[in-house]
């Protein structure tokens, strides 16, 4: 099983206004759309995090995700906020 450009091109069509949420100043895409839409495409597909790295206050997370046995790897950090 491999992506066509037929599932590359559902991928990647601009999500509609409603799919967006706000939070912060910040806008995204929701959550319930991108997994929606990934699921169209391929109902078996996986993510999985690969490494967490805690560096000073922050963590650094790297994360594969696999779409009709193609996979693509990332990373992000973002700073942890402890509760007293």
């Amino acid at each position: 099983m491999t992506l066509t450009k037929e599932d590359i091109a559902k991928l990647t069509y601009p999500f509609k206004r409603e799919d967006h949420d706000f939070l912060e100043g910040y806008v995204y895409i929701s959550e319930e759309a991108i997994t929606e839409r990934i699921e169209r495409v391929d109902p078996e597909w996986r993510f999985r995090i690969q490494q967490m790295i805690q560096y000073g206050d922050s963590v650094i997370c790297v994360a594969v995700m696999t779409i009709k046995g193609v996979s693509r790897s990332n990373g992000g950090g973002n700073p942890v906020q402890r509760d007293k």
